[in-house]
């Protein structure tokens, strides 16, 4: 998206973040300063930890990891 359009809004805007399972800090990632909407895929337990972190404020929007782009059989 950097190279693409680096002045555009969403660009501008965004962040990635990825982290395995222990991660410990991201506790302050959670923080509405920071964050607008998480989005998550994963199962049950992941989407039920990162529950616990919502607040007002702070939209969760889940992914299913059983919802696929491409199978890959």
């Amino acid at each position: 998206m950097i190279d693409m359009a680096p002045a555009h809004p969403i660009t501008r805007h965004l962040s990635v973040v990825y982290w395995k399972a222990r991660y410990t800090g991201r506790r302050a990632l959670y923080t509405r300063s920071h964050v607008d909407k998480i989005v998550a895929w994963g199962g049950l337990a992941s989407i039920t930890h990162i529950s616990k972190y919502i607040q007002p404020g702070i939209d969760l929007i889940t992914l299913d990891p059983k919802t696929k782009l491409h199978d890959h059989r």
